[in-house]
């Protein structure tokens, strides 16, 4: 039987899929498309990847030199989500040929394509850690 958390994710990805990518689709050029979705593909592993591959490794170096119960420790630790989610949504920008061909699309176009990517994948990594 598949946890609650996981028919909620599906609930969450098949709604923002359809609703912000759909009214994305619509409302952009056709030529430009493949290059939205492509964004939206490359986002989905983001938040994991950040999650896992920086937070965590983060926090178990600051535990070891601050300790848990620092009060230095607990106010960097609020500033985790902000510094690594955002972060990890501007990487395609790193990338010379998407950066090149996202310039000629309107910047709330490719914002709304890397935020729902992010956003759909963000839903699936509380799920499968709450699960």
């Amino acid at each position: 039987m598949i946890p609650d958390l996981y028919i909620a994710a599906i609930i969450t990805s098949m709604l923002s899929i359809a609703v912000i990518g759909g009214l994305l689709f619509i409302r952009t050029p056709q030529e430009d498309r493949g290059l939205l979705g492509l964004l939206v593909v490359v986002m989905l592993p983001m938040n994991a990847l950040a999650f896992f591959c920086v937070r965590i490794p983060l926090d178990n170096w600051l535990t070891g030199l601050l300790g848990k119960q620092s009060e230095l420790y607990q106010l960097i630790r609020t500033l985790y989500a902000p510094i690594t989610e955002e972060l990890a949504k501007l990487w395609p920008l790193l990338i010379p040929l998407l950066f090149i061909r996202m310039k000629r699309i309107p910047v709330h176009r490719v914002a709304l394509a890397i935020g729902l990517g992010f956003g759909v994948g963000e839903a699936w990594t509380v799920a499968s850690l709450l699960a």
